[in-house]
């Protein structure tokens, strides 16, 4: 029987193996030792005649994303153990004592810095508790729009070598110092103490640890804290953009928020409340967020560096290396070559799942795609979705009198921010006569 989420902490790591069968002894033993609820293998290099049950590890669960070869291949060994995010539970409770008008893009927000804060680096932002936390204050000056972001990271994207002379920081200074000495205090204590936090702050150290690793890749404490600062920007604005945005596609159609909330309360029905199993399990939920990451990617585009020469087949043009390269997403999402009336919002485009659309090319990667697809993923989307069942669970969307009727993009900022934010007005659902 699959058990509820409960508990406080979620803790995360990732490594890059660069072989899974070459290396499952070390990494089983790891696990096994360090208890952690995700691990997350990049470089796996597996095929699909390597079953499920060669690469097993006890008490876990395996999701993969094969591909054979150097370079390719990811998966995630989940714990069966999960704990509850306790931050979904304050989250519910936020909404309890501020119901009526909210802006929920701001909401969403508190909700995935603190479930990264405490998720990776073992840190309390308390950003329900203070609307003015250090950590929320942190990311709204990093996405939030003014002239010095808005012209260091453009340039960034498109000028780099005037990075580089102008030596520009993408990130205020004051903004990284703050995260960045957290993080750091938070590592030496560690390392004094020993006390271990399961997390990805954890693996970092482990890293520091690991002469050989030292030595190759030049990785001290500077290095080890510009990755936790990495993955905290990353993390919290994706997941919040997602929430946010489904949440607002939810409340202009009823219709499609009761389908939904009627899948999550027969999930929790049969098991009594939020289990991994019933969340990974609500096809209409995921057809739901695949539908919003469609149309609201975090970054209109992807940008990449071709690392060698290389020729498009049957045409005459030739990448050269160190060329960067950017991808339309947004274009590609919008297409209604691949998207028919691209611009409604139709869950049910997704019914067969998103590889359906990605049989002769890529024109849906929302995480990016090969080799380097996002690592963080599935938890993103674990997150996202736990966040939405357990809004939709007590709660209702709709609009008010500020809710747009289409977004219309802040064109100042690279990521897609909507100019009003995104308002609506939550109401506490009443309980259904039995």
């Amino acid at each position: 029987m699959a058990k509820s989420l409960k508990g406080e902490n979620i803790s995360l790591a990732h490594v890059n193996v660069r072989s899974l069968l070459s290396n499952f002894g070390n990494l089983k033993a790891h696990v096994l030792e360090k208890d952690f609820t995700f691990l997350l293998v990049s470089e796996t290099w597996l095929s699909r005649d390597v079953s499920d049950s060669e690469v097993a590890i006890e008490g876990y669960k395996i999701l993969r994303n094969d591909r054979a070869g150097r370079g390719g291949g990811v998966a995630i060994y989940l714990s069966s153990q999960v704990p509850c995010v306790q931050i979904s539970k304050d989250l519910n409770r936020y909404l309890g004592k501020n119901l009526g008008d909210l802006e929920m893009k701001e909401v969403c927000a508190k909700f995935s810095t603190d479930a990264i804060a405490r998720c990776a680096f073992g840190l309390n932002s308390h950003c329900f508790e203070d609307e003015n936390s250090a950590f929320r204050k942190c990311g709204r000056r990093i996405f939030d729009f003014n002239w010095r972001n808005g012209i260091i990271q453009t340039a960034y994207f498109f000028r780099p070598h005037w990075v580089t002379w102008l030596r520009l920081d993408f990130f205020e200074r004051e903004v990284s110092d703050y995260l960045v000495d957290a993080f750091s205090s938070v590592m030496t204590h560690r390392e004094k103490t020993n006390i271990k936090g399961n997390d990805f702050l954890d693996l970092l150290i482990d890293l520091k640890k690991n002469q050989d690793f030292r030595e190759k890749f030049a990785f001290e404490t500077t290095e080890a804290t510009a990755q936790a600062f990495q993955f905290f920007v990353a993390g919290f604005e994706t997941t919040s953009s997602t929430i946010s945005y489904t949440l607002y596609e939810l409340c202009k159609r009823p219709k499609y928020q009761n389908t939904l909330r009627e899948e999550i309360k027969a999930a929790m029905a049969k098991d009594g409340d939020i289990t991994y199993e019933n969340l990974m399990g609500m096809k209409y939920l995921d057809m739901c967020v695949q539908e919003t990451l469609r149309m609201y990617p975090v970054l209109p585009f992807l940008d990449r560096r071709c690392n060698t020469e290389y020729k498009i087949p049957n045409s005459d043009l030739v990448i050269e290396k160190g060329l960067p390269v950017y991808i339309p997403m947004f274009g590609l999402h919008f297409d209604e070559k691949y998207f028919p009336e691209p611009f409604e919002y139709k869950p049910e485009r997704f019914e067969n799942g998103q590889s359906a659309y990605n049989k002769d090319g890529l024109v849906f990667l929302p995480f990016g795609e090969g080799p380097r697809i996002c690592i963080g993923e599935r938890f993103g989307l674990l997150a996202t979705k736990l966040a939405l069942v357990r809004i939709l669970s007590e709660f209702e969307v709709v609009r008010n009198m500020q809710t747009p009727d289409v977004v219309e993009f802040d064109p100042k900022t690279f990521i897609l921010q909507s100019k009003v934010g995104l308002p609506m007005k939550v109401k506490k659902l009443m309980p259904t006569p039995a």
